[in-house]
């Protein structure tokens, strides 16, 4: 896994709780293109299969529900295509308390299920003003439908772009990413 996965947990972990970043991307050989510099840079942009990817997130949770450390209580985050798991999870898993999706990248695609977010597992998700990895309109959908949702929230950081709190990332804000945590930190407090 990327050193930056650890840098975004680190606020999770100096809040007190349990993290596990599971690496939903096992046995999946990664794309390589050339950086400006010349070096080579792999990625795994086009490899996400968000149902089998789902399967893998479900596996860690149930390890993390089996630690002693967690006492059976597990919320799930994600950004990206982890944002999508994480509204997923919400949708599907009554095993989690709550979860956070930031920037998910295709929650629009899966408005369907929202109507599954119930309050035993609330749902927030952390969107940025501009994302490059959909449609303007498909947040849109996703904002409205969970309106009708009593337990899903969403909140759009002004002037940030997908990746905003990942701070590996040129456009990353640290001012609006403690913002979102703080907000995923006390629904997630809640649960505890």
């Amino acid at each position: 896994l990327r050193d930056d996965y650890e840098n975004v947990a680190a606020p999770f972990v100096a809040h007190g709780f349990v993290v596990m970043i599971p690496d939903i991307f096992h046995g999946i050989a990664p794309n390589y293109d050339t950086a400006p510099d010349g070096t080579q840079r792999r990625h795994y942009r086009g490899l996400a299969d968000t149902e089998r990817d789902f399967v893998m997130m479900k596996a860690a949770v149930t390890h993390l529900k089996s630690m002693p450390e967690t006492g059976g209580r597990v919320c799930v985050t994600g950004y990206c295509l982890g944002g999508t798991l994480s509204y997923l999870a919400a949708a599907r898993m009554s095993e989690i308390g709550a979860a956070a999706g930031y920037y998910a990248t295709n929650a629009h695609g899966y408005l369907e299920e929202a109507g599954n977010i119930s309050r035993t597992r609330p749902l927030i998700l952390h969107m940025s003003e501009t994302d490059r990895t959909h449609k303007p309109e498909d947040d849109v959908r996703v904002r409205d439908t969970l309106d009708g949702v009593e337990l899903g929230k969403w909140y759009v950081y002004p002037g940030t772009v997908h990746g905003f709190a990942n701070n590996d990332h040129e456009r990353y804000d640290p001012a609006q990413t403690a913002i979102a945590n703080a907000r995923t930190f006390e629904l997630f407090d809640r649960v505890r």
